[in-house]
C-alpha cells in the first residue's frame, strides 16, 4: 500500500510538473495577442498546440499507469479493509481531473487559434477576440486541474503518513 501511495504522488508529480510548461505557453501566447505582436503568431501558435499535445499525452500515460496499478486485492482484517478503503477514495480523486479536463475547451481553442493561422498574413481583430476568449477561459481550466493536483498530492501525503503511523503502532 505504500508503494502504491508512492506510485499516485509519482503521477500527480509529473502532472504537475507539465501544468507550468503549457502555462508558460498560454500566457506567451495571450501576450502576444493582447500587444498585438503577430509577427511571430505561427511559431507561438505552433509552440502551444506542441504544448497540449504532451500534456494530453503525460496525462494519457498517468492514467493508464493508474488503471493498471488499482486492482482489487483481497482483504485480511478490519484494519485491512480501511485502509484499503482510504486507497480508493484517493484513487478515485485522483481520476477526478482527468473527468475535468478542458479537452472540448482544448478543441474549440485549437479551432480558434488555427484560424488565426490561416486568414492568409493578414489577423482579422474578430478572430484575435475569439482566441483571447478561448484562451482566457481554458486559462481557468488549467488553474484548477493545477489546484486538483495539488489537493490530491496533498491529500496522498496523509495517507502515506496515516499509513506510516498505523506501521509503526
Amino acid at each position: 500500500m505504500l508503494d502504491d501511495t508512492l506510485k499516485l504522488l509519482g503521477v500527480c508529480s509529473r502532472m504537475r510538473d507539465v501544468i507550468p510548461y503549457i502555462g508558460e505557453q498560454h500566457r506567451g501566447l495571450l501576450s502576444a495577442l493582447r500587444r498585438r505582436g503577430y509577427i511571430s503568431l505561427d511559431c507561438q501558435i505552433g509552440a502551444y498546440i506542441s504544448a497540449q499535445k504532451k500534456m494530453t499525452k503525460v496525462s494519457a500515460q498517468c492514467l493508464g499507469t493508474l488503471k493498471k496499478d488499482h486492482k482489487p486485492q483481497h482483504q485480511q482484517s478490519t484494519q485491512h479493509n480501511e485502509v484499503l478503503c482510504e486507497l480508493r477514495q484517493v484513487g478515485s480523486i485522483t481520476t477526478l481531473p482527468k473527468l475535468q479536463q478542458p479537452n472540448g475547451q482544448w478543441e474549440s481553442t485549437k479551432v480558434a487559434l488555427n484560424a488565426l493561422c490561416t486568414s492568409s498574413g493578414k489577423v482579422d481583430d474578430l478572430r484575435v477576440k475569439d482566441a483571447r476568449r478561448q484562451l482566457e477561459s481554458l486559462d481557468e481550466c488549467i488553474t484548477n486541474i493545477d489546484d486538483q493536483f495539488g489537493c490530491i498530492s496533498s491529500h496522498l501525503i496523509r495517507t502515506r503518513v496515516a499509513l506510516l503511523n498505523i506501521l509503526t503502532i
